[in-house]
């Protein structure tokens, strides 16, 4: 079956294009893997005597695919020159089977009528490996990796690089990746980090290298995923992107430019996994879920009410994040109050600010009875009471 390239490199015989006879322009599909993305190719040939003018492609893809360019205008196609036509998609996720199809609208050469014509259909695979670990030495993934091909990712988190280093090695950990030894140096201006994980299915091998680059409460994230061929690579890519995502939600961080057009695609709360790692690392301010609407981000309970050291909500889960002068809820924290008896479970915060110094704010776990709770202290130190249990601790 020839491809696009071959009809390309022989521009006098298109003797192989589908379509009817009834067709004015004949046209051809294929995909390519480039790194994280698909390249969707679609090239026209006028089978006309005539020049055909202002043909517009529209292309037909499902929602796990995004683009940037879901149409493209031609301004004039002469007969017999072939036409390519290339637009960039990104999966969203491990989507498995999908199909892209497109639609030509142009003016008719011999009415100038609008007249549409659709383009032959064409599926792809964007599919997850079943993989498990195979122990390896530093040495043997150097030399695998080479033998490898790789696409990178550049990713920055408003977190720490300690606060999701632990973090990372667990989730990969958890898909059936074996971890080498990290190489982390630490500094009082940051922390950087060096991680190799390795993995095989039954025919292939997988690695997948990442450089966390930590300073001034904030990381900057290289992932890099190792296959043997491009379309292996995109599925273990985007399986690797898909399960770092649900444990610390950096999709919406990536750097590639198509993510940055279709932000509200990738945009959600931080899950718990991301709360729990902000706490562990420090304490830094997350992203305010006030980004993505209204109400509470999952894993920000409203719970009982507080102590003498100011209110608190319960839930489940551990955390804790700190920010200052912002309720976590979207109120403003100094004054908010608590309403609801003791251990119910269930309060409502005012919104209404009063006078005095600008309180700070903690998600926290007691360490008696295991409850999340949300602690607002004007200063420190600070005895706090969990509603719960009675339990007692300070905060310094």
């Amino acid at each position: 079956m020839k491809t696009v390239e071959d009809y390309i490199s022989d521009p006098t015989d298109f003797s192989g294009l589908g379509g009817s006879r009834d067709e004015f322009i004949r046209s051809k599909t294929t995909v390519r893997f480039e790194g994280p993305n698909v390249i969707y190719m679609v090239m026209l040939v006028n089978v006309e005597k005539r020049p055909i003018y202002d043909i517009l492609l529209k292309v037909n893809a499902p929602e796990s695919l995004l683009t940037t360019t879901p149409s493209v205008k031609i301004p004039r196609l002469l007969p017999g020159k072939p036409e390519v036509v290339k637009i960039t998609l990104r999966p969203t996720h491990v989507c498995g089977t999908v199909e892209i199809s497109s639609e030509l609208q142009f003016v008719n050469p011999r009415t100038d009528h609008v007249r549409n014509e659709e383009v032959p259909a064409v599926d792809l695979s964007i599919d997850a490996p079943i993989v498990y670990p195979r122990p390896v030495d530093t040495n043997e993934w150097m030399s695998t990796a080479k033998a490898l091909i790789n696409t990178a990712e550049r990713i920055a988190i408003p977190l720490p690089a300690n606060a999701i280093l632990d973090k990372l090695t667990e989730t990969l950990k958890g898909v059936n990746m074996y971890a080498l030894e990290p190489n982390i140096a630490e500094s009082p201006s940051g922390l950087r980090a060096k991680l190799r994980f390795y993995c095989e299915s039954v025919s292939e091998k997988y690695a997948t290298y990442i450089e966390l680059m930590g300073e001034g409460g904030k990381t900057k994230l290289i992932l890099r995923s190792f296959a043997q061929d491009k379309k292996l690579l995109i599925g273990y890519h985007h399986a690797v992107l898909d399960e770092l995502d649900e444990s610390l939600a950096i999709k919406q961080f990536i750097m590639d430019p198509l993510v940055k057009t279709n932000i509200d695609s990738y945009k959600r709360p931080p899950p718990k996994g991301l709360i729990e790692a902000a706490q562990y690392g420090g304490g830094h301010a997350l992203p305010s879920p006030s980004q993505y609407g209204a109400g509470p981000a999952p894993g920000y309970a409203q719970g009982g009410p507080g102590a003498a050291a100011g209110p608190m909500g319960g839930g489940s889960g551990p955390g804790g994040t700190e920010s200052r002068g912002s309720s976590m809820i979207g109120g403003s924290s100094a004054g908010a109050k608590a309403i609801g008896p003791v251990g119910s479970g269930e309060a409502a915060f005012s919104t209404k600010p009063s006078d005095g110094p600008k309180q700070e704010e903690f998600l926290i776990r007691c360490y008696k009875c295991q409850r999340k709770m949300i602690v607002r202290v004007r200063e420190r130190p600070a005895v706090i009471q969990c509603p719960y249990c009675g339990a007692k601790a300070m905060i310094e």
